[in-house]
């Protein structure tokens, strides 16, 4: 099964996330949390956890209103969640699908071949999107069967 989990901006979405895996096992993806006021990408199982806003130095930066990402951040998120999705996880989480993957970009590539395979897997995926997008989102990924949810205790 598909989720899609939903709110509105900066409503506690990915922090709802943390608490709800927390202690799990057989879970994998990438999480977007905000760690000391700077957005940081945290790839599950592990805890890895990369400053994804650009601190300045001069490099390839992804733009989505007033942040600015760094491209070799989702270069890197995008790869993990691809071999993540080769694997057997009972959950796959994908935070987020936003404005960038409309682009095109973000991580519009893992977004897209986990959907896609989606059907050839036994587990289920939680792709976090703003309610203001989720429609363009079903529409972009071609999304046919999916629940909206609105909080972790209606998985």
């Amino acid at each position: 099964m598909i989720y899609l989990f939903t709110g509105k901006i900066h409503s506690g979405k990915t922090t709802m996330l943390l608490k709800f895996i927390d202690g799990k096992v057989n879970i994998a993806g990438v999480l977007a949390p905000v760690i000391k006021n700077k957005r940081y990408m945290k790839f599950v199982p592990d805890g890895t956890e990369i400053m994804l806003e650009s601190d300045g130095v001069k490099e390839d930066i992804l733009t989505c209103g007033k942040y600015k990402f760094r491209k070799s951040v989702f270069e890197s998120a995008n790869i993990f969640l691809k071999q993540v999705a080769a694997e057997n996880y009972e959950l796959i989480l994908i935070d987020e699908a936003g404005i960038l993957e409309l682009e095109n970009s973000g991580l519009h590539d893992s977004l897209d071949y986990i959907i896609k395979n989606h059907l050839n897997s036994s587990g289920d995926i939680i792709i976090v999107v703003r309610d203001s997008l989720v429609n363009l989102i079903i529409e972009k990924y071609g999304i046919t069967d999916c629940k909206i949810i609105k909080n972790t205790s209606e998985l």
